[in-house]
């Protein structure tokens, strides 16, 4: 609404003042005023609410016990991204368009289909421009999120719409007769059939629903280098028109490459409630294991925070969920926090939440998580940093590389080129590890004869040079026979500038 004020011209009813003019000229003030601009927001239509609580999941029909978790509130959408949505994202950004619409255009009659054939990549940037200029937090939902969301306040289900026929809920392959070829006749519309009892449709069948597992990076197998966080897994639920009834259960987690472009896997994001701030406050959070069922937990008291924070301290055995609190009282004075009763060779994952206000009813922003398994002895080292080395001394420089707000380690080797040393056929080398021990690169950087025999000749440092976010390394650098001041990548090592 626009409220108009009028000036007084002195003339004609302009200059009245009875109460029912007044009234007159509010109205006429509201008509005349120009419409309102619809909610320009690219975000799509249909986000609903979904309150906070504590459930088993998992699905029931499974041999392993059922895991207790608890959720804060979040919106996701009431249905998979459409085409027609996907579109302003595409047209915003010039991201490439799914392969299957024609010159970059929607198919005919398919604006309200899933959007398909899109992988994680693809995925990752639409949730960032959506986070960019919509200002709330989207991302994925977690395994946790999607199945809770899924059920639809249901327990103790085997499907969103409880334990009736799929056949009268769900487009699923019953047979096994359907191929990828025909998939333009089976995948129908985000918003076909009847919503769950959270108002959300398509929980179950029709296009795999992407999530996030949340993988610990110190334990995931067989990745070394996580350039890309959201790449590492490939997590899906709700089966397919593809598929067959087995993958409809609420909680029967599947697989599917997270680069692959499928006609049968879509997304539906979730975000941040009205008043939510979903961003991570990095308080370089360390745990260790003392032992005897027993975690040390540090952290640091940053300069935002003020003698009247105080702390609550959260426990999981995954990072799909928002734990539970493990202190009974809020932790005043200390950053610092022993837990106990932990049982030996599980690992365990926590993250701290400071309380703002006198009355520890504001929260703020959580902490990064951190993990750790528990010892049966006490451990001595947090992380261990173990580079290569033939022979000869380390030094170590340590700086921010993948942006997750911990400190990483770049370290010179001097391979023994050492002040009066003969040429030990092993040039200076910088490896760089992860804040967790990790192995990320190894480069040389200067043969004997180009350092002049000694490895304090060929100075680096590690600093983000571009602002964002991520560290780059500085060095002395040979290439072939000529040496050069370069700008190493602080994530693979490669060379991205020198002078």
């Amino acid at each position: 609404m626009v409220l108009t004020v009028f000036g007084d011209y002195n003339r004609g009813i302009m200059n009245q003042t009875s109460p029912l003019r007044a009234v007159l000229f509010v109205i006429l003030g509201f008509l005349l005023a120009p419409p309102l601009l619809a909610d320009s927001s690219p975000a799509p239509k249909g986000f609903r609410l979904i309150p906070g609580g504590s459930y088993y999941a998992g699905d029931i029909t499974a041999p392993h016990p059922r895991q207790l978790v608890r959720l804060e509130p979040f919106e996701i959408l009431d249905h998979p991204v459409t085409n027609l949505e996907y579109k302003l994202f595409v047209d915003a950004t010039r991201h490439p368009a799914p392969l299957h619409w024609k010159n970059g255009q929607i198919p005919p009659g398919k604006e309200d289909h899933p959007v398909v054939f899109v992988n994680r990549d693809d995925v990752n940037s639409y949730l960032r421009w959506l986070t960019a200029v919509d200002g709330r937090v989207y991302r994925l939902p977690t395994t946790v999120e999607f199945e809770y969301a899924a059920r639809g306040g249901l327990e103790g289900k085997k499907y969103p719409w409880g334990d009736g026929d799929p056949a009268l809920h769900a487009n699923f392959d019953a047979d096994g007769s359907r191929s990828f070829d025909g998939w333009e006749r089976y995948l129908q519309p985000a918003r076909w059939g009847s919503p769950n009892g959270y108002g959300l449709y398509g929980t179950a069948g029709n296009v795999w629903q992407m999530v996030d597992s949340q993988p610990d990076p110190v334990t995931i197998r067989f990745k070394y280098r996580l350039e890309r966080p959201h790449m590492a897994t490939g997590p899906v639920y709700g089966g397919s028109w593809a598929r067959g009834t087995e993958y409809l259960r609420c909680g029967n987690l599947a697989n599917i490459s997270p680069g692959s472009r499928q006609p049968d896997v879509g997304f539906r994001p979730v975000r941040s409630p009205q008043g939510a701030d979903w961003r991570v406050q990095h308080r370089r959070l360390v745990a260790q294991s003392l032992g005897k069922g027993k975690v040390l937990l540090s952290w640091a008291l940053l300069a935002s925070d003020s003698a009247e924070t105080a702390f609550d301290v959260f426990r999981s055995v995954s990072r799909t969920h928002a734990g539970f609190r493990v202190n009974s009282e809020p932790i005043t004075q200390s950053t610092s926090f022993l837990d106990f009763d932990l049982k030996p060779g599980q690992r365990y994952h926590y993250y701290v939440q400071p309380l703002t206000d006198p009355k520890r009813d504001k929260k703020g922003r959580r902490s990064e998580w951190c993990g750790v398994t528990v010892s049966e002895e006490a451990q001595t080292a947090i992380f261990t940093f173990q580079p290569l080395a033939r022979q000869g001394g380390v030094v170590p420089v340590f700086g921010d590389l993948d942006g997750d707000g911990q400190m990483d380690c770049v370290i010179r080797l001097d391979n023994g080129n050492v002040e009066m040393s003969q040429d030990p056929g092993i040039p200076v080398q910088l490896e760089a590890f992860t804040s967790y021990g990790r192995s990320l690169w190894r480069v040389n950087v200067s043969n004997h004869d180009h350092c002049f025999g000694n490895h304090n000749n060929v100075p680096f440092n590690v600093w983000d040079m571009d602002g964002d976010g991520k560290a780059e390394v500085i060095t002395r650098f040979q290439a072939e026979e000529q040496d050069w001041v370069a700008i190493l990548d602080g994530m693979t090592g490669a060379v991205k500038k020198r002078v």
